[in-house]
């Protein structure tokens, strides 16, 4: 009888011996679920009904604050606003580049009529420092003076031979009225080529050089002033990222930071407080079979959420890009790690299923 019993009693000893041993053998317990590639850091460009600019940054660009900015320029002056031609869905921009641009009807009439006002500066202030240039003009209004001058003395001796003899009655009032409207006349040339003259020499001063160059500074700043004014209202993009929405609704454009992620672990309910922050995620996806993505819980949000599968609470993990291989809206799978156990422990819990697995895929 004893005889009997002693094989059983051994293998009861050998049962206990393994239990014992697969009490000691540490095993990391997970939970299996599917995920969600979502982005972390973007902006987004808002237009309301009012014309107002809306300007708000999601994620951790905490040194960005969100901002409204409305277009200062006058109520009677026509403004267009439109976006940079690199504001295309799935292009990429870098922080920086000009988004969106406003363009006033009144700064651009005002600035073409300032370009036509500094075209004539400059040219008034060439001929001013060229003063070779001016010479030919000067000797024909010198010449202009000596005709004008020999003209007027001739008129003059004329006229007052005539004035005598009209005063003798030798000349008619007619002759003497004419050549006295001559003499005028000629005095009235020679002060008009004296004029000339001045104003000929007067170019070839310094003091018209430094007026000329004055009003060319002058005007050039009043455009550079301008051309300012009418970049008071364009927008740049704060971050580098890629284009995702573009004129939906009120989104004017979506600029999304792709080398950060975000990934929506969806777990079941029953797992409910078992998942906390910094626990550890392994992610992969079908597309990049040999390629894990470590990466830690950062949020949950206990949210339930009634799906077709059960109720579910999403936990989101930062997921590092930097080869910007993982694009928005991927789905993968996730093994998030929640907690150290013994096989044994992990048996009688209820996660015997993963006993002795090495890999999740």
């Amino acid at each position: 009888m004893i005889s009997n019993l002693k094989p059983t009693f051994l293998v009861l000893v050998g049962i206990l011996g393994v239990i014992l041993m697969l009490n000691f053998i540490p095993f990391n317990e997970t939970i299996s679920a599917k995920c969600l590639i979502q982005p972390k850091n973007y902006w987004v460009l808002l237009d309301n009904e009012n014309g107002q600019i809306l300007s708000k940054n999601f994620g951790n660009l905490k040194s960005l604050e969100p901002f409204s900015k409305l277009i200062g320029f006058s109520t009677s002056d026509v403004v267009n606003f439109s976006l940079s031609e690199k504001v295309i869905p799935q292009n990429k921009i870098e922080k920086g580049d000009l988004i969106l641009l406003v363009d006033s009807e009144a700064a651009k009439t005002d600035l073409a009529k300032l370009s036509y006002s500094y075209q004539i500066a400059a040219e008034k202030l060439k001929l001013a420092k060229s003063p070779k240039e001016q010479e030919p003009t000067i000797e024909s209004a010198e010449t202009n003076l000596q005709i004008a001058k020999a003209e007027k003395d001739f008129a003059e001796k004329t006229f007052e031979r005539e004035k005598q003899l009209f005063q003798k009655n030798l000349a008619s009032i007619e002759n003497y009225d004419a050549l006295a409207f001559s003499l005028q006349a000629k005095e009235l040339n020679l002060k008009q080529a004296k004029a000339d003259l001045e104003e000929k020499r007067l170019a070839k001063k310094p003091e018209e050089i430094k007026i000329a160059s004055l009003e060319v500074d002058k005007i050039n700043k009043e455009i550079e002033i301008l051309k300012t004014y009418q970049t008071i209202g364009n927008i740049y993009s704060p971050i580098s990222g890629i284009v995702t929405d573009v004129k939906n609704g009120t989104t004017l454009c979506k600029i999304v930071n792709v080398d950060t992620l975000l990934a929506e672990v969806f777990i079941p309910q029953k797992m409910l407080g078992k998942v906390q922050n910094q626990n550890k995620v392994i992610l992969k996806f079908e597309p990049f079979p040999n390629k894990i993505f470590e990466c830690k819980v950062k949020e949950i949000n206990y949210k339930i959420v009634e799906t077709d599968f059960g109720p579910y609470f999403i936990a989101k993990a930062e997921v590092p890009n930097p080869e910007n291989i993982l694009k928005l809206e991927m789905l993968g799978f996730a093994e998030v790690e929640i907690g150290r156990t013994t096989v044994l422990q992990a048996f009688l819990g209820g996660s015997y299923s993963k006993i002795s697995l090495t890999t999740w895929w």
